[in-house]
């Protein structure tokens, strides 16, 4: 475990399972993330050939909320998704933005960018003159990412959802029950391996993490850190 020259401001609900995994940490900003818990190389493999647990709850979490919220997503990132379930992706501040309802935006961001981000969204908001609420979200939402070629699979176990290309295709968000807790899940595939990003909140974290490994035993699933989902 690297030694820190001062205390982390931010812990992942999670901190206790890396800790109890032997997880190597590094600092992202303010916030202490598993980087790798046995070695990125093999960490690595395991997103290519079955599938990855990595605790992504470090992410900036946004809900942006109101009838003419749609105009602040297009005035302030030049875009916004078609319709609710869509989800767009800023590369140039790798944000994504999905649209919930059609009034109800959910926007992520690099971790510790949330406060700008809001800073930002709250001065369009009050250019515009419009009603719209911006809520920041990210210490009470714990985030979780499953990637690999058995993904899939293993959400089909624990979602109604059907989780296939037509239905539920990359770039895609839907609100719904997994392992019977209320979540935002969200499609975004790193190259050729399905990826889903799931978020719920952060009293669940510990629970949904377990109940995740658990259901992925059969598929070889294991925890991988940043490092390996970075590449």
């Amino acid at each position: 475990m690297m030694q820190l020259d001062y205390k982390p401001k931010r812990l992942s609900p999670l901190h206790n399972q890396h800790q109890s995994l032997n997880a190597h940490f590094n600092l992202q900003g303010a916030w202490l993330i598993p980087q790798v818990y046995t070695t990125a190389e093999d960490e690595a493999k395991v997103l290519q050939e079955s599938v990855g647990l990595t605790d992504i709850s470090v992410w900036g979490k946004l809900n942006l909320k109101g009838a003419q919220a749609s105009r602040v997503v297009s005035a302030h990132f030049g875009n916004t998704p078609t319709e609710p379930g869509d989800v767009i992706e800023i590369e140039s501040n790798h944000t994504l933005v999905a649209e919930l309802t059609f009034d109800e935006f959910f926007v992520l961001t690099p971790p510790d960018a949330e406060t700008k981000m809001t800073a930002s969204l709250e001065s369009e908001i009050a250019s515009q003159e419009i009603f719209a609420s911006i809520v920041d979200q990210t210490a009470g939402l714990a985030g979780l990412s499953i990637v690999g070629q058995k993904s899939t699979e293993l959400m089909r176990k624990l979602c109604a959802i059907p989780f296939n290309t037509v239905k539920f295709p990359n770039l895609h968000v839907a609100q719904s029950s997994f392992a019977k807790v209320w979540a935002t899940i969200i499609r975004h595939d790193q190259g050729i391996s399905p990826a889903f990003q799931l978020f719920a909140d952060r009293s669940y974290g510990e629970y949904l993490w377990d109940a995740i490994l658990d259901a992925g035993r059969e598929f070889g699933i294991q925890p991988v850190g940043w490092e390996a989902l970075e590449r």
